[in-house]
């Protein structure tokens, strides 16, 4: 069972609006930036993430296992919120279903296409505009899908420590180059 006022689980793609996403990001203690501010809606916590770990890929890593990596990162979690940083979720490509949508929510079911959809997102330097939150249904971990992405790493805050235990466990199973940095919170 979802813990009282988080996204609840669900197997199927569904959208929320900008008031739904903003009570979600209260509710998880999370800071969202003023999209009015030109620096769009970047997301962190107001406390320091316990854990963060940070994958780094190569310009050789192939897609599939680019694949694998993010499809570890989703299983820790039975959904995710999809929200962008400059621009609302209904302006994305992954679904034209929800054409008022400021956050798209993606259960179980939904995970290959978010998944699918991530891997195939520009990571360059140059596209700003395809920076993305994923963030946990349960509010305990963020993903920063941005355009540091390929030369900084992928970046996953968490907060609670064994959350990112098993995310750790399944990341070294595949080899993953990544660093963890923690705080004691």
């Amino acid at each position: 069972m979802a813990e009282p006022g988080f996204v609840s689980r669900t197997e199927q793609m569904d959208a929320l609006n900008q008031a739904e996403v903003r009570e979600f990001l209260l509710k998880a203690d999370i800071a969202a930036g003023d999209r009015e501010l030109d620096i769009g809606r970047e997301l962190h916590y107001h406390r320091s993430p316990r854990r963060t770990i940070v994958i780094h890929f190569s310009v050789s890593d192939s897609l599939d296992y680019i694949s694998q990596i993010v499809s570890v990162v989703l299983s820790a979690q039975d959904s995710w919120l999809l929200i962008p940083r400059y621009a609302p979720a209904s302006k994305l490509s992954v679904s034209s279903g929800f054409p008022l949508a400021d956050a798209l929510r993606f259960g179980a079911g939904d995970r290959e296409q978010l998944c699918g959809y991530l891997c195939t997102r520009d990571m360059g330097p140059g596209v700003v505009s395809s920076d993305l939150y994923i963030v946990g249904g349960n509010g305990h971990t963020i993903v920063t899908w941005d355009h540091h992405t390929r030369d900084e790493g992928l970046s996953i805050d968490l907060r609670d420590v064994s959350e990112s235990s098993k995310l750790l466990a399944g990341l070294n199973e595949l080899g993953a180059e990544m660093e963890v940095f923690y705080t004691d919170g």
